[in-house]
């Protein structure tokens, strides 16, 4: 009994010995693994660099500014007091000639009408309109009148049919005592036809209609009327020092009572109009001079041509000719304007990642097998903020390194470095 006891503790202790053993392996094992896989993480997140795809972006070549729209315009104003009647909406476009409102004035006009036969009693009395040669003028140009209201009545012309028949009206004899016209015959005849003529466009103008000067678009708001942004003036006027001192705050009329003398509404024509945009520096248009580019107006986008650049180089003004889209864009005066020079596919990628080759060329690492990088030419096109745009380059993914030959540039595909500075030198490939 004592010697297979014997014999089976020894089984034991060398069972139990076996499997100290096996734990202390996996112990061990357990451990290496660990240790490998911390110093994999501890790699990735603190000694590898960051790797990071390019964007596909669709990259513009713009130059951005605030423009002031250049307008050839008139404005009419009003001849009367009274009650207004609109017959166009703001923004209408309308041909020359067309009825944009008429004022209706309720005035009573008898006074006028009585000071007009006192002063027209006048200019007889200086005329001497008593002699028959007199009569016989004055009964032809009674005719004349006459047959110019049977004109006016045919072509609906109520201004000048209104004037015909007071002048008509004064023509005929009134008797007037000579002592109320002391003050009148102290006049000279031309000074008294003056007072005539005003006083005569005064009564015409009781049911006065107000027509388009020249076909264009009406507007009721008012952001010019010392005509600083006038196509009238010269383009060498739109300095830089000069838009920044013209006031466009805008005044909106279109109001039902208006007041006698008030800027009533404008024309502006849609033929052709300009923009005066300033800019940082003339040489960003220099290649566009004389040509047409795209243009974005606040979110008009429409075409003009580049005509001019006037001011010196530190405050440079870009004067550029349009002849589209005056409709969507005529207000406010001033807006965000942007010259949209060319479009092209590119690549956008953090600033970080440009780094210089060894001949000083711009490239970038891209992510190559087991830790390597590789050095890539590219071409910056700009760079905006903390963003940097690349070229595509042509349709096989080329560009053109310094020397002019022909290199392979980023693709869209390539992991680029983001953090250059983490790369060791020993495993750049070039």
């Amino acid at each position: 009994m004592t010697q297979s006891s014997n014999v089976r503790k020894k089984i034991r202790r060398r069972q139990n010995r076996k499997k100290k053993r096996r734990r202390l392996l996996l112990v061990l094992l357990l451990l290496l693994i660990l240790a490998g896989g911390g110093y994999s993480v501890y790699y990735r997140l603190v000694c590898a660099p960051k790797t990071e795809q390019p964007q596909e972006v669709c990259f513009r070549d713009v130059v951005r500014g605030d423009g002031y729209l250049l307008f050839d315009e008139e404005t009419i104003f009003t001849k009367a007091s009274g009650t207004a009647v609109y017959n166009v909406r703001e923004g209408k476009k309308v041909p020359k000639g067309f009825r944009v409102a008429d004022i209706n004035v309720m005035n009573d006009n008898s006074k006028v009408k009585d000071q007009l036969i006192r002063i027209q009693a006048a200019i007889d009395f200086k005329n001497d309109r008593t002699s028959e040669k007199s009569k016989d003028r004055i009964n032809e140009e009674d005719e004349n009148v006459i047959r110019n209201i049977q004109r006016f009545i045919r072509d609906e012309d109520y201004e000048k049919l209104i004037s015909s028949i007071n002048t008509l009206d004064l023509s005929t004899k009134h008797t007037v005592n000579v002592s109320e016209l002391n003050e009148l015959l102290k006049l000279s005849i031309p000074e008294l036809e003056e007072k005539k003529d005003r006083l005569t466009r005064r009564i015409a103008s009781t049911s006065a209609d107000y027509v388009a000067p020249s076909s264009g678009i009406v507007s009721y708001t008012f952001d010019d009327f010392k005509k600083e942004l006038s196509l009238e003036n010269d383009d060498d006027t739109f300095t830089a020092a000069y838009l920044s001192g013209v006031s466009i705050e805008p005044l909106t009329r279109g109001e039902n009572q208006v007041k006698e003398g008030r800027a009533f509404f404008r024309t502006i024509s849609d033929t052709a109009y300009k923009i005066a945009l300033p800019v940082e520096d003339a040489r960003l248009v220099k290649d566009e001079m004389g040509k047409m580019v795209t243009v974005r107006i606040g979110k008009v986008v429409t075409e003009a041509s580049v005509e001019s650049v006037v001011g010196d180089d530190q405050s440079p003004v870009v004067i550029l000719s349009l002849q589209d889209k005056l409709q969507e864009v005529y207000r406010p005066r001033k807006q965000k304007t942007t010259i949209i020079k060319s479009e092209s596919p590119a690549l956008k990628i953090p600033t970080t990642a440009i780094v210089k080759g060894k001949h000083g060329e711009k490239g970038v690492y891209v992510d190559a097998v087991r830790r390597f990088v590789t050095f890539v030419p590219v071409e910056v096109l700009s760079i905006r903020d903390k963003a940097a745009y690349i070229s595509m380059g042509d349709d096989k993914g080329m560009i053109k390194n310094k020397k002019g030959k022909e290199v392979t540039t980023l693709r869209p595909t390539n992991e680029v470095i983001v953090e250059p500075k983490k790369v060791r030198k020993d495993k750049i490939v070039y």
